[in-house]
């Protein structure tokens, strides 16, 4: 017998217990057996909802085992759509018990957080899924999400960070409180998904400031936020388990080192015989690429994992004019100096609308934009679908808050309490 009920703080080690039982498998499901990472919750699980000024967390629980096999939360938030305020909630950490996969538990799960949400005077829905994990993907669109956006990912790896291009006469400020609101509504105005009270980004725990350079008539915003502390990743697939045992690490350091010998004692062979220079230089060659490539994986590894894989994100990039994306780009490079000195962070990372032309500002070589018709988008998208609220009675205004909500711009908000 599965009942769905609130969530209480006692849920909380039993939900990170089933984070490992219900990883989200990719369109290869044996790659995501032997690779899976799941996540577990630095703090209690609601700490996340928490963030939110309204939200709804819901378990499902076996009451015959006495487990809970499903979870899902939502947090609610007044934004910006097409330059109206309006309620939204965004559903997240959807899990299912492995056992109970395929039931129609998720489903369930999902229709009864949308019940509650309209309580709560949601009149939208967004949710972020993995481009690849087509599962989750069929089951939203059952119930009425369609693409909202589709996402990129653009990383920076702070191992070493080159001086940014210098534009003289920019100055280079850092605001928090009233003044980085101020700052954020001038610079992001009525932007899809952007805050109606910006006060609920400035006044976060995890918001760490805006910076604002300018030039002129010339601005480049953008804010650094840092929620490390409230989640990480742990590595829970088959080929992560076997590599913690000692006997698979010992095994693979002997091949290793008999793979190594084997090469050092070909490459004195040939230097021996003296009559295959080309096959000697070829093998010599190929052994300092390795060489370089292991000391450069080790040397970012262990810049990482001396910062404890310490992850901030940059937000509410925005710009304006003549000048205004060569300063985004001086801002940039300023905001990843200051992540790595400042703030001891090993990356610094961007979620952005894969068609927003800023993308260009951050990434070295920006990717082809996505299609809908791109089969599988490994990237995260956005889905969103509109609620009917309970008042709604009327049948043309029913059919009006029922037709499928339109794409977001290009240029949409990411709120970092949505990761």
């Amino acid at each position: 017998q599965i009942t769905i009920r609130e969530f209480r703080s006692e849920d909380s080690d039993a939900i990170n217990e089933l984070e490992d039982h219900a990883v989200q498998k990719g369109f290869i499901s044996a790659v995501s057996d032997w690779f899976a990472i799941s996540t577990h919750h630095q703090r209690s699980y609601d700490a996340k909802a928490l963030q939110y000024r309204s939200r709804c967390i819901l378990v499902a629980e076996d009451a015959s085992k006495g487990q809970i096999v499903g979870v899902i939360q939502c947090g609610v938030k007044e934004v910006y759509v097409d330059g109206t305020a309006l309620k939204l909630g965004f559903v997240s950490n959807l899990r299912v018990h492995d056992s109970v996969q395929k039931s129609g538990l998720g489903t369930k799960l999902c229709l009864e957080l949308e019940a509650r949400c309209k309580l709560l005077g949601c009149q939208r829905l967004l949710l972020s899924v993995n481009g690849d994990n087509l599962r989750a993907r069929r089951l939203f669109g059952k119930l009425g999400y369609v693409l909202a956006s589709h996402r990129t990912m653009i990383p920076s790896l702070l191992t070493s960070v080159s001086p940014g291009p210098v534009i003289q006469g920019a100055t280079l400020e850092e605001v928090r409180g009233p003044e980085a609101v101020k700052a954020l509504r001038r610079a992001l105005g009525r932007k899809d998904l952007s805050f109606v009270d910006l006060g609920e980004l400035v006044d976060a725990e995890f918001f760490l400031g805006t910076f604002v350079m300018r030039k002129g008539e010339s601005t480049a915003v953008c804010s650094l936020w840092d929620s490390s502390r409230l989640k990480s990743f742990h590595l829970t697939g088959k080929m992560w388990v076997l590599m913690r045992k000692p006997w698979f690490r010992a095994a693979g350091l002997a091949g290793l080192g008999s793979a190594a010998a084997a090469w050092a004692y070909k490459i004195v062979q040939l230097a021996l015989r003296r009559d295959a220079p080309a096959s000697l230089l070829m093998h010599l060659a190929a052994a300092a690429a390795i060489s370089a490539a292991a000391a450069y994986v080790c040397k970012h590894v262990q810049f990482v994992l001396e910062r404890e894989v310490k992850i901030l994100r940059l937000v509410t990039p925005a710009c304006s004019g003549p000048e205004g994306e060569a300063l985004l780009k001086a801002l940039f490079s300023a905001a990843k100096e200051i992540a790595r000195n400042r703030f001891g962070a090993a990356a610094l990372l961007i979620n952005a609308d894969a068609l927003d032309p800023l993308t260009a500002c951050f990434a070295k070589t920006p990717g082809k934009p996505p299609s809908d018709a791109d089969g599988v988008w490994l990237a995260p998208v956005f889905l969103h679908k509109k609620l009917v609220p309970a008042e709604v009675v009327e049948v043309e205004e029913v059919e009006k808050a029922s037709e499928p909500p339109s794409r977001l711009q290009p240029d949409n908000m990411f709120d970092p309490r949505d990761f």
